[in-house]
């Protein structure tokens, strides 16, 4: 397990009962400043950034209490942060490099068969490749390519994209 996910899971750690699987209620709990580093950083380079560089440990132990996130549902809430917090890099990424905005994403994944949402959820979370990538990713390039000002940096950034948001989708159903 990466190190920043152990980081992450340890910090929630300290919580109590969960809001049923809100990830973003974590993420609007941290300052504001805190979310505007983050994301803007994640313009500096193609990986996302650190998430225990930006987000202190006091601050993310406040959002999980005031979220409610029990004990039991921490690991699932860590991943389910993680998606989200990877998800937001992403849609400001395809925001800024492709024209496409995160309104418009939401749009484009409400269209997609939830079967198919949640069988990418599961290969995500296992690490497989069982073709559900390719049949979401070509479902939101057919759906978002008319509106992108950008096709390679669209193409490019739906990977980051649906893998973020099918593993917090998966989590948050976990709590």
């Amino acid at each position: 397990m990466p190190l920043r996910t152990l980081i992450l899971i340890g910090l929630l750690a300290a919580a109590s009962p969960a809001v049923a699987g809100d990830a973003k209620c974590i993420w609007n709990q941290l300052p504001l400043s805190d979310r505007k580093a983050y994301l803007d950083s994640s313009l500096d380079s193609d990986d996302a950034p650190d998430e225990a560089a930006f987000f202190n440990s006091d601050h993310l132990a406040k959002a999980v209490e005031a979220c409610h996130v029990s004990e039991a549902a921490m690991g699932a809430a860590g991943g389910a942060f993680g998606g989200y917090s990877r998800q937001q890099v992403a849609e400001r990424r395809l925001s800024v490099q492709a024209g496409v905005s995160a309104e418009q994403l939401d749009a484009a994944w409400a269209t997609l068969d939830p079967g198919l949402i949640a069988q990418l959820g599961k290969a995500v979370k296992a690490g497989a490749d069982d073709g559900s990538g390719l049949k979401v990713w070509e479902s939101l390039v057919a759906r978002l390519s008319p509106i992108a000002t950008d096709q390679h940096a669209l193409r490019l950034g739906l990977v980051s994209y649906m893998s973020s948001r099918a593993t917090r989708q998966a989590n948050e159903n976990l709590y």
